[in-house]
């Protein structure tokens, strides 16, 4: 399934290894390295980044020639957990840090998750508090999606509700995000993850394209006896945190969510899954062709309307 052995026993070189996977990421490499080399401190940091096929000349920034950086350079796209798990395979660090180049830590980053990783030996990975390039909260950590967590949180229900106490404790997303905790799973935009215990289960599950690859190796963590924590004291920026109109990144999204169910859950949540986000799809290019009808929706809004009537009408059909 997963590609990363666990034997024979590594050695760390260094304390962290900071893998962060690119795809024509040149506007945002330099100020994602340059955040990690400012916070490291002390730290022992090595830096390894794997190009998804770059064209934009990524590869020939200044950011890279430094004697902390490895570059490994694939021929094609070969997806974002796939990348990570070629980047551990040559990692030397007694953790991970899987980061997004459109991530910048914050001042005090590796010490709020170096200090909650190291003072619990059995956490296997922790996140910190994303923010929105304007310092709103992003959602960052999150429940397993089971079909009802899956309708609240694809219906936009919590958003009403996020007010309720219960709620607001047990919906991750609904919660302010202000205490450290055990969660389901974690944004992988930067995960601080335990060596040792991502090689133990394989890194990332290859078949997992883009989208939910985290949520499959928290589970597979949890599994093994790993704990999943969330410390809001660690904070970086995440530029991607906003919903997407690519129709083959939606696309990729409840495909890799019906992955997720086959691997994790029953075939009749499976079948209950589809039928919420079919619900959802179908309610929602509906009310983009009445916007067109109506004629609500003029210019550009007009034009977004119609892709929008068609996108969710693919996913209705998955």
């Amino acid at each position: 399934m997963a590609n990363v052995s666990a034997e024979p026993a590594r050695q760390a070189q260094y304390d962290i290894s900071a893998i962060i996977v690119n795809h024509n990421g040149a506007a945002l490499l330099p100020r994602c390295i340059s955040a990690l080399r400012e916070d490291a401190g002390g730290r022992a940091l090595e830096i390894v980044v794997v190009d998804n096929a770059s064209t934009d000349g990524s590869l020939d920034l200044p950011c890279l020639r430094g004697d902390d950086v490895r570059v490994i350079r694939l021929k094609e796209n070969v997806g974002f957990g796939r990348a990570n798990n070629i980047g551990a395979e040559a990692a030397s660090g007694a953790h991970l840090l899987l980061l997004n180049t459109d991530c910048f830590v914050r001042p005090g980053l590796f010490d709020a998750l170096v200090s909650r990783l190291e003072g619990d030996g059995g956490c296997a990975v922790v996140g910190p508090r994303l923010l929105n390039p304007d310092g709103t909260l992003q959602p960052s950590c999150h429940n397993f999606p089971t079909p009802a967590v899956l309708f609240l949180e694809q219906s936009l229900l919590w958003k009403a509700l996020r007010r309720v106490p219960v709620v607001r404790r047990r919906i991750y997303v609904a919660s302010p995000h202000n205490r450290p905790e055990e969660v389901d799973w974690l944004l992988g935009a930067c995960l601080l993850v335990r060596a040792e215990a991502y090689y133990e289960v394989g890194g990332f599950d290859p078949d997992f394209f883009f989208y939910w690859e985290e949520a499959d190796l928290c589970m597979r963590l949890q599994k093994a006896g790993w704990a999943v924590a969330f410390q809001p004291r660690a904070e970086a920026v995440h530029l991607g945190g906003g919903s997407t109109t690519n129709p083959a990144m939606l696309l990729f999204f409840f495909k890799s969510l019906f992955l997720f169910y086959s691997r994790h859950y029953s075939s009749g949540s499976l079948r209950r899954a589809k039928s919420i986000v079919r619900l959802m799809a179908r309610f929602k290019a509906a009310r983009s062709r009445a916007m067109l009808s109506l004629g609500v929706a003029k210019g550009a809004a007009r034009r977004r309307e119609r892709q929008n009537a068609r996108l969710w009408a693919r996913v209705a059909r998955l």
